[in-house]
């Protein structure tokens, strides 16, 4: 049997989020999980206990250690590299010093935004859109009550005001359960503006659940879900939402707007980076109902799930196959971003001339995720 290493971000041991791409995988490979922090530090020396292992793929999903770094440690045959738009954002977007490192390597993106801005810079970048599985629905939930599950420290209850205030909403519950390095807030710790609105909701509280299964029981509790994050990879937690018909009000922005059509099987609301709240403008009231927008995302995820179960073998007919990248593309690029150690050619002179014309029909390739779809 074929064998893959697989390395994964530690914090995703604990969401599992990448369960549902390691289950696929183990049909062909015989697979080693090796999970590393980068807000820490990148141990390489930890890859020891596998020295002198060879392996058919080295699968990297979302964190980018320095390839150059693993070969002192392992080798193989195939990169795969599956990279999350929020931690593309993170990184300050193609930073030179990590993405030279990943020429060679077939990219799969689930994110169309982001698969785009990678196919621009020259490299191979496959997409593919994932579903869940839809759930079983006990309850539509009340259509004037809200579960908010705050990761963040900036998508906070101040942005929820901002961004609900004309839905009539009657009741809140927040999930105070952030990701590594963030805080939660209750609404008494914001502003008087803030503190007003939610003088007449009734608001409740749960923190980390011991099954999930008790958190979707509270989630139903409520038609609407504010969607935690600004920008993600995939998007677990809001298309588990939508899997358990809610309705989620999120930023338009990626990946959210690549799943949601606003009014139609959710809310999208303009984010703004300047603002305190980072809300742009208060959604209006939708010209569906509700439960209509519910049952429409429900209805999503159905459709998209049967999809994705066609589609996801493509994933596996890929790791098979050598990465081709856009040579010149990646030429123009040693160019912007110092990639010293690509080679340069007789093409050399004509990517330097083309750099300005570039510049002006595409701008600066940092600013790409801020596109809307």
């Amino acid at each position: 049997m074929k064998t893959l290493l697989f390395i994964g971000h530690t914090y995703h041991q604990k969401t599992k989020s990448s369960v549902f791409l390691l289950d696929l995988l183990r049909q062909d490979y015989l697979i080693t999980e090796f999970y590393m922090d980068p807000e820490l530090s990148l141990e390489y020396e930890s890859l020891g206990e596998l020295q002198q292992k060879e392996f058919d793929v080295l699968l990297i999903w979302q964190v980018m250690p320095k390839t150059t770094e693993l070969k002192k440690y392992i080798s193989w045959q195939h990169t795969v590299f599956f990279p999350m738009y929020d931690h593309f954002v993170a990184i300050g977007g193609f930073n030179a010093k990590i993405w030279k490192e990943y020429q060679e390597a077939l990219i799969v993106s689930f994110s169309k935004t982001l698969c785009d801005d990678l196919r621009t810079c020259g490299f191979d970048a496959r997409y593919i859109q994932y579903f869940p599985e839809p759930g079983k629905i006990g309850s539509w939930g009340a259509e004037d009550s809200l579960f908010f599950w705050q990761r963040r420290t900036n998508l906070n209850m101040s942005t929820l005001a901002q961004a609900t205030t004309n839905l009539d909403i009657k009741k809140v519950h927040l999930h105070a359960a952030p990701d590594p390095g963030h805080s939660t807030q209750p609404p008494s710790a914001f502003d008087e503006g803030v503190a007003s609105f939610f003088e007449n909701i009734a608001c409740s509280e749960s923190v980390w659940f011991a099954k999930k299964e008790q958190m979707y029981e509270t989630m139903e509790q409520s038609g609407l879900y504010m969607a935690p994050r600004h920008m993600e990879g995939i998007g677990m937690s809001f298309l588990e939402a939508m899997a358990h018909g809610r309705c989620v009000i999120a930023p338009d922005r990626p990946t959210m707007n690549e799943y949601i059509t606003d009014g139609v099987n959710g809310l999208l609301y303009p984010w703004d980076d300047t603002s305190e709240n980072h809300c742009g403008a208060s959604l209006k009231r939708p010209a569906k109902t509700i439960r209509e927008i519910q049952q429409n995302a429900y209805q999503t995820i159905v459709d998209g799930r049967k999809k994705w179960d066609t589609d996801k073998h493509l994933i596996l007919d890929w790791l098979q196959q050598e990465a081709r990248p856009d040579r010149k593309k990646l030429r123009i690029n040693s160019i912007f971003y110092d990639w010293n150690n690509l080679p340069r050619t007789k093409w050399f002179a004509i990517t330097f001339i083309a750099k300005n014309l570039f510049l002006f029909r595409f701008r600066d390739i940092n600013s790409f995720h801020h596109r809307k779809k």
